[in-house]
């Protein structure tokens, strides 16, 4: 009776471990935010702001779909610059399988980071209906990644603002496409989100510009002073 209570217990104890780790790794956002016209797929956020404080830190980037059309199966390949950031994690946004296919039954690639076939830089991701089954045109999310921000300090520009890409604009057969229940592809628009990284200078000449502008207006209003005498 005891070897069983201790299995039983080994074995609650296990499903809550699982359960644990599959909440803490799946981000809070699951839901578009940014939504675009059919027939479309994008990366949210669009735009990603990062300045000098932001080395070390992660961000979380969405991959989203609006179709007008129904779908059988989906693939893309997100390409990221491999010098700034590093992707840390990714996953589909219902646990195994998209938020975007929730109650089909499907067979889900990846999403795998950094794979063989599209080098170091990318996640690839994929799910397909089994059998004659389909998924009618909506709008929704597919996956999730986290990304860490690298030491891009000697990739700054001597002026201006360092900006690089999520890029999963690279049609098919190499990374993203959208099938309809008769294979054929879906034409869409891709569209890439923007990391933009604020050079160090930029920060640094804040507070002395804010002090200057402030001393020559005290000056000024002194001037004034003195002429009203």
């Amino acid at each position: 009776m005891r070897n069983r209570m201790k299995i039983i217990v080994g074995a609650f104890a296990i499903m809550m471990i699982v359960m644990f780790m599959g909440m803490i790794a799946t981000p809070a956002h699951a839901q578009i935010t940014e939504p675009h016209n059919a027939d479309a797929m994008w990366v949210e956020p669009s735009v990603v702001n990062l300045d000098t404080s932001s080395i070390g830190t992660t961000f979380n980037a969405t991959v989203c779909l609006n179709l007008t059309e129904a779908l059988f199966s989906y693939e893309f390949g997100l390409h990221y610059n491999r010098t700034l950031l590093q992707c840390t994690r990714a996953g589909f946004t219902n646990g195994s399988t998209s938020a975007y296919c929730t109650g089909h039954t499907t067979v889900a690639l990846g999403p795998t980071i950094d794979t063989s076939s599209l080098g170091n830089g990318s996640v690839l991701a994929g799910e397909s209906c089994l059998s004659v089954d389909n998924v009618t045109g909506h709008a929704d999310t597919l996956a999730w990644m986290t990304f860490e921000v690298l030491n891009f300090t000697t990739f700054l520009p001597p002026s201006g603002n360092l900006t690089t890409t999520l890029d999963i604009s690279t049609e098919y057969p190499s990374n993203t496409v959208v099938l309809d229940p008769n294979v054929n592809p879906i034409d869409f628009t891709p569209s890439n989100s923007s990391v933009v990284i604020t050079p160090e200078f930029a920060y640094m000449l804040i507070l002395p510009t804010f002090m200057a502008l402030t001393l020559a207006g005290a000056i000024l209003s002194k001037r004034r002073q003195k002429r009203l005498i």
